[in-house]
């Protein structure tokens, strides 16, 4: 539950911040726990009511509707951009304890740094293959016209 809250508040702070600040968040968030806070937030913001949030020693507060509101606006569909996609080119690095990982694409030799999903387990299978040509599965994450994000979804399947 703890986490849950954390990332809750994570989430409702970063709508106060920068593009790059939200889609950091976001894209490490479940997209149905977004979808929850957006619903929350819609909640509040029909029933013009404001909230505070304090997890341990870090607080959020609303204190006008307009603030929800905005918060609402940040995390509206048409602004948070989430899509599965899958890209082919091969891994250039890899850092274990910080899941993160670097990929060059075979179309346009473009270098994506990203970060890996809790739900692949074996990534120093990743390592092993540094070099190999494999297509990978992502979730891209943007907000407005920032930068993308890039969370490798599941294990590549290597041939």
């Amino acid at each position: 539950m703890a986490t849950a809250l954390e990332r809750m508040h994570a989430l409702l702070a970063s709508t106060f911040g920068t593009d790059e600040e939200l889609a950091d968040v976001a894209s490490e968030t479940d997209r149905r726990a977004v979808e929850k806070v957006r619903a929350f937030l819609k909640v509040l913001a029909d029933h013009d009511a404001v909230c505070t949030l304090q997890v341990a020693d870090r607080t959020v507060r609303y204190v006008d509707v307009g603030q929800v509101k905005q918060s609402l606006q940040r995390l509206a569909e048409d602004n948070l951009h989430e899509d599965h996609v899958t890209l082919t080119g091969h891994f250039t690095g890899l850092l274990p304890q910080a899941r993160t990982f670097e990929f060059k694409t075979d179309a346009g030799g473009q270098l994506l740094r990203g970060k890996i999903a809790p739900t692949v387990e074996d990534i120093a299978e990743i390592n092993r293959h540094l070099g190999d040509t494999v297509p990978i599965d992502v979730l891209t994450t943007q907000v407005g016209n920032g930068r993308p994000r890039y969370l490798l979804v599941r294990s590549p399947r290597w041939t």
